[in-house]
């Protein structure tokens, strides 16, 4: 995650009772995909210190749905003071639950267009974040796979099928774009995650193929194996943001 979404998001956090910090324990749910320490050392600075005024109930959900699911009832009934989503998965589990308390998202794709917020300008309700994802960037990613590789007519979008994970936001520029620089096809995964391996090696014998990674929970966890995949494959790959190896995979087929 990019350090600048994280310190935008906590500083939002650090506002909720920030002039209590040094009264009772406050406690903050904290629903993420991989293990950090860095809401201890961004949270520090205001006056929040775990052990003295603030605990962090942590749930690490590797982007797996179902626990998403899980672990966002377990966080809510400890009552904590505010809840932390990193992710389209943590932030759809939490709000299924329809829970009351403060809650700061990062990394969550359309914040508007998934009823999390009202707007961007007047948030509204209980929830507020940051999200670093405009759903037009679905076009601009087809215009940079075309660049990396003129001959791609074929396309394969990855993310995770499963409920909470956001496509949508981006699917319709991407179409838009795609009809007007020659995509044959667009194809993508099904069902459950188990598909996403699926689809990319699907891509491998047709000529002229390429993946679009859009930003998802289990596709960020699995990145380093995601890439290895892409680059066994052969594969010209757009990835979302800067911690996927590569960023921009330049790994092309023989008939390209």
């Amino acid at each position: 995650m990019r350090r600048r979404q994280f310190i935008l998001g906590l500083a939002m956090l650090a506002k909720f009772g920030r002039a209590s910090a040094q009264e009772r324990v406050r406690c903050v749910g904290a629903l993420i995909t991989e293990p950090t320490d860095i809401l201890e050392t961004l949270l520090k600075p205001s006056g929040w210190i775990v052990g003295r005024n603030l605990k962090i109930e942590y749930r690490i959900t590797r982007g797996d749905t179902d626990l998403s699911r899980a672990y966002a009832r377990e966080l809510l009934a400890l009552q904590p003071d505010v809840l932390f989503a990193v992710t389209n998965t943590s932030m759809a589990a939490l709000h299924h639950e329809h829970s009351n308390i403060p809650t700061v998202f990062v990394m969550v794709s359309d914040p508007v267009g998934m009823h999390y917020v009202q707007s961007f300008s007047r948030p509204g309700g209980n929830t507020t974040g940051f999200t670093p994802f405009e759903p037009t960037l679905g076009g601009k990613w087809v215009s940079l796979l075309k660049e990396l590789a003129p001959n791609v007519e074929h396309i394969g979008i990855v993310y995770n099928p499963e409920p909470g994970n956001n496509s949508a936001a981006f699917r319709k520029s991407i179409d838009e774009v795609a009809n007007k620089v020659g995509i044959k096809s667009i194809e993508t995964p099904s069902g459950d995650s188990s598909d996403i391996d699926r689809l990319i090696r699907s891509l491998k014998d047709k000529p002229n193929s390429g993946l679009i990674f859009l930003p998802d929970a289990i596709t960020g966890v699995r990145r380093f194996e995601m890439a290895a995949l892409v680059a066994e494959c052969r594969l010209p790959a757009i990835y979302p943001l800067p911690f996927f190896p590569g960023r921009v995979a330049r790994s092309r087929r023989r008939s390209d």
